[in-house]
């Protein structure tokens, strides 16, 4: 028999802590990309590739802040 423990789902505080890591590596990816300058075919498309996974990591971010928003007027019943 395994013992392996449960599966915790991770809460929102948790993901949204995980999404904005995420954003700040792209983002620091993509400035040291624009730094050197790289104007070959790849560079450019990890660049595009860089900027929508900033973009997106910050729609998710803002999503993750109104739900953490959310559930904290929940608790204190307003």
């Amino acid at each position: 028999m395994s013992t392996k423990k449960p599966f915790k789902v991770p809460t929102i505080d948790e993901l949204a802590i995980a999404q904005y890591n995420d954003m700040l590596m792209y983002q620091r990816q993509l400035d040291e990309l624009n730094a050197s300058n790289d104007r070959s075919v790849y560079g450019l498309f990890r660049r595009e590739e860089l900027e929508r996974k900033v973009r997106d990591a910050q729609f998710l971010s803002s999503r993750y802040k109104q739900q953490i928003r959310e559930e904290k007027l929940k608790r204190l019943g307003l």
